[in-house]
């Protein structure tokens, strides 16, 4: 067993530097082409392990020949052993890069690979021992030892190389250490081999740098060839960084720009969503604006309209009773005019709160117009309870009201119908409900109406009367009659009072009392109250030239014309036109004036009698009286109401209250005229009581203007009608008994 105790005395210090270098190059070599050939794919992978192979493998031969120290010779063709042991390096070389370079080093390929570099490194001996004939144990034992070392070896360097290559992103003197001990562990396995193999010629130290093919020219060469696969590695590394770097600068651009691309649909979604949340915001209040009223807020004509319709249907199948109640403000414009639009638009909000204490959970309140409000109730048993809940509701309006400082008084008129007993669609239960109304306001208002079938008749007769009128107005189709006033005393005729009839196409001259109270309602009266004083005005000019003293013309005043229009420039203007003289005309009011605005129509009246007009008090102590009226206004007359001087026979309390107002009126220096006298003893009477002005029928009906003429020339003729006939006559004349625009 001598082969184990090898000499080392052919090892200089040159040779040994290089047998230092050259393996640990190699091993760094190996597993720089390792990295770059796990890092290729396809023919660039193939061809980095061809080309690395082949440089790797030209490292592992130079090691092998300064362990060995062949002398290669000058011939330039290569004996069959080198060819042998270079193919077997190349071979080993090619199975220890793809091992290396795989993500898992497989224990079988690390084997394989150990196996093909152990052959490779023993080669030359067992090529040798092939062209000798004799060869004893001791060198059998040799060269399996010396394989045997070999594959350990190889193991141990393909080990190490896949540690380093695990650890390769760590210190770079870990990596340094395992290349050197890579190379270590190369050099001495094939000093080991070639050192106990006796059948290899060893070359001397002298022969190191002599000879044909010297060692130093190998090494320098596999050197060169190392560097320039490692510089290769290097700048295919660096290729393989920059790209790598700028396909991590592109990723990252791509995801910035799918960040960003997120971002702006992201945005993009924000922005249509919330269109959409405003866009279903502004449809909800257009659809809420389209069924509700914007001032209170309840529903409004479409939205109980549509209700109406679906539940009409249902009325018919089921025995439920619902009913419509529609509630009329009296006198909205009248409010509005009194404390101003925007506090009149507050008096109707709380008057739709007041309304909604009186719905129940499956009642509909809405406001159906300007001063219109209706409660459609699903069900309610009987008319009684239908009754009793449109008192309650007239009952809470009419309670006063605070609007800007003002206290409010309202009053209100309510209609009343059964749906679904005679109508067929929405519009009739309006129609129904609004024809209750309008009775209810025929009937001076504040008033609960049930609807029946009859009242339709008498609103449509109320419209047809509407619409005459409205043609009358515009076509003058008006005439004047004169009723003369009395001195009782001598029966001269002092003065004269225009009233007003209407000559109808067809049913001839129709008095006062079956249209003036249709021309108040409608507003009418403005224009026909206009044209009477106009036309007494200008007819004065013949009745003073047919009478043998002053004139006194009288003529009554619409509380609407008082309120309504400039009264004061009218009333000027018409007495410029005319050439009226302002003492010998007498306006006619009612007292009930005074209670819409005692102040204004005050101030109104000193104002006409300033232009030398004079005011009469008609129907006086008939409505609302008041003592504190006659000191503080200026009135010139009291006329005593027909019903006081019928009174008188009757009872001693008739006389009584005529010689009351009589002397009140001397108290505060006014004349009194008596209306209605239809007797002689009604005359004698009141001039008993101090009365010494009339009118009525005793002395002469209402006449045209013609007949008046007559009248002032001849004088009066009195009425020798009994007693009996007076009632009767005054029934049957009584368009001549009433005045012209009597008040409601």
């Amino acid at each position: 067993m001598d082969f184990l105790s090898p000499s080392f005395a052919g090892y200089n210090a040159a040779r040994m530097l290089a047998m230092l270098v050259v393996p640990t190059l190699t091993a760094y070599t190996i597993l720089e082409l390792a990295r770059q050939v796990q890092r290729s794919t396809g023919s660039r992978r193939g061809l980095w392990l061809g080309c690395g192979s082949l440089a790797v493998a030209m490292g592992v031969s130079c090691t092998i020949e300064l362990s060995a120290g062949y002398r290669i010779g000058t011939s330039p063709i290569p004996s069959p052993d080198h060819l042998l042991q270079a193919l077997c390096c190349c071979i080993g070389c090619i199975l220890a890069l793809f091992s290396l370079s795989r993500p898992k080093v497989p224990t079988g390929w690390v084997i394989a690979s150990s196996l093909a570099l152990a052959f490779g490194f023993t080669a030359v001996d067992d090529v040798s021992g092939l062209f000798r004939t004799h060869r004893d144990l001791a060198e059998y034992e040799a060269s399996g030892l010396s394989f045997l070392v070999a594959a350990a070896a190889s193991y141990l360097f393909l080990k190490i190389g896949a540690l380093a290559k695990l650890q390769q992103m760590s210190s770079p003197v870990r990596k340094l250490g395992a290349t050197m001990a890579m190379g270590l562990l190369m050099a001495g396995c094939l000093v080991f081999t070639f050192q106990t193999d006796k059948s290899v010629a060893l070359v001397g130290t002298e022969d190191f740098l002599a000879g044909g093919f010297p060692l130093t020219a190998l090494c320098l060469g596999t050197i060169s060839v190392l560097v320039i696969a490692l510089g290769a590695t290097s700048v295919s590394r660096q290729t393989f960084l920059l790209t790598k770097e700028l396909q991590s600068s592109l990723d990252q651009q791509r995801m910035r720009d799918v960040i960003v691309d997120q971002r702006v649909t992201r945005l993009q979604n924000e922005a249509l969503l919330q269109e959409m949340q405003e866009r279903q915001s502004a449809e909800g209040q257009l659809l809420f604006a389209a069924f509700h009223d914007s001032l209170t807020g309840l529903e409004n004509r479409s939205s109980v309209s549509l209700k109406l319709e679906d539940l009409l249907p249902t009325r018919q199948r089921q025995q439920s009773r619902p009913w419509a109640l529609l509630l009329n403000l009296d006198d909205l414009k009248g409010v509005n005019d009194l404390v101003g639009r925007c506090a009149g638009d507050m008096v109707l909000q709380e008057v739709a709160k007041r309304l909604a204490r009186f719905t129940l959970e499956e009642d509909v309140l809405a406001r159906v117009g300007g001063d219109e409000f209706l409660l459609l109730s699903k069900h309610i048993p009987t008319v009684e309870q239908a009754l009793r809940k449109a008192h309650l509701m007239l009952s809470s309006v009419e309670e006063q009201i605070a609007a800007a400082g003002v206290v409010v008084n309202l009053s209100a008129s309510i209609g009343l119908c059964e749906v679904g007993t005679s109508q067929h669609n929405s519009e009739d239960v309006f129609r129904d409900a609004d024809t209750a109304v309008q009775v209810a306001k025929r009937e001076g208002g504040g008033r609960c109406k049930l609807f029946v079938s009859t009242m339709r008749d008498d609103v449509l007769e109320a419209q047809r009367k509407k619409m005459e009128l409205k043609s009358a107005v515009e076509l003058k189709e008006f005439v004047l009659y004169y009723q003369p006033f009395v001195d009782m005393r001598d029966r001269s005729i002092y003065g004269v009072e225009a009233l007003i009839r209407w000559n109808h196409p067809t049913k001839g001259l129709v008095g006062p009392g079956s249209f003036i109270p249709l021309a108040e309602e409608t507003g009418q009266i403005l224009a026909i109250g206009l044209w009477a004083l106009h036309q007494a005005c200008r007819e004065f000019a013949v009745l003073q030239a047919n009478s043998s003293r002053d004139l006194l013309v009288s003529v009554n005043v619409s509380p609407r014309q008082l309120f309504e229009t400039p009264f004061l420039k009218i009333l000027q203007d018409v007495l410029d036109d005319t050439g009226m003289p302002p003492s010998q005309l007498q306006l006619e009011i009612t007292e009930s004036i005074f209670i819409k605005d005692a102040t204004s129509i005050g101030s109104l009246l000193h104002d006409i009698r300033a232009l030398g007009v004079k005011v009469a008090f008609d129907d006086f102590g008939t409505g609302y009286s008041s003592l504190s009226y006659l000191t503080r206004y200026p009135i010139d007359t009291l006329k005593v109401d027909q019903s006081f001087v019928r009174a008188m026979n009757l009872s001693e309390g008739g006389t009584n209250l005529i010689l009351f107002i009589v002397a009140l009126a001397h108290e505060f220096k006014m004349s009194v005229t008596a209306e209605g006298v239809e007797e002689i003893e009604h005359e004698s009477a009141l001039l008993k009581q101090g009365c010494m002005h009339a009118q009525g029928y005793l002395y002469s009906r209402p006449v045209p203007l013609d007949a008046m003429i007559s009248l002032l020339r001849t004088g009066l003729a009195l009425s020798k009608a009994p007693k009996s006939m007076s009632a009767t006559a005054s029934r049957l004349l009584l368009v001549g008994g009433v005045a012209a625009l009597p008040t409601p």
